[in-house]
C-alpha cells in the first residue's frame, strides 16, 4: 500500500487480512486489517491528523461520509471491542506502552472513520469499549 492510492489488489489484501483474523484468530491478521481499513478510509475523508488545520469543517460533513456497519464485517465492533478492553487492562496494570499506544490510536481512528456515517453513532455509542477508551 503506497501512499494514498489503494488498488483493488490492496483493498483485496486488506480483506484477506480479516478472513485470516476470523479463521485463524491470529492478532497480526487483524492489525492488518485495522491498519489497511483506517489507510483507506483516512484517505477518502481527507482526515489527516497531524495537521489539524486541514481537518474538515464539521460544518460541511455530510451524513453518510463513513462506511455503514451493514457492509463492514459483521464481527468488527466486536473485535475493536475485545482489543479496547485488553488495552485498557494493560492500562490499569501500567503496561500499555508505545506500540500498544499505536495500537489503540488506529482503534479509535477506525471508529472515528465508522462514527463518519451518522447512521452508526447510536451503535458506536451504546458500547462498553467507549468508556474503556476514554479510561485509557
Amino acid at each position: 500500500m503506497s501512499g494514498n492510492v489503494f488498488t483493488m489488489e490492496n483493498k483485496q489484501e486488506i480483506y484477506s487480512s480479516w478472513v485470516q483474523y476470523t479463521t485463524k484468530n491470529e492478532e497480526s491478521h487483524f492489525r492488518h486489517f485495522i491498519k489497511g481499513f483506517v489507510a483507506i478510509w483516512e484517505a477518502q475523508l481527507k482526515l489527516e491528523w497531524s495537521d489539524i488545520k486541514t481537518l474538515p469543517d464539521w460544518n460541511t460533513v455530510k451524513d453518510d461520509f463513513g462506511p455503514h456497519l451493514s457492509r463492514l464485517p459483521e464481527e468488527l465492533l466486536p473485535a475493536i471491542g475485545k482489543f479496547i478492553f485488553i488495552a485498557k487492562d494493560n492500562v490499569d496494570k501500567g503496561s500499555l506502552l508505545g506500540e500498544g499506544i499505536a495500537e489503540v490510536d488506529l482503534l479509535i481512528r477506525c471508529l472515528t472513520a465508522i462514527s463518519r456515517n451518522f447512521d452508526n453513532i447510536p451503535l458506536i455509542a451504546s458500547c462498553d469499549f467507549v468508556s474503556q477508551a476514554v479510561g485509557i
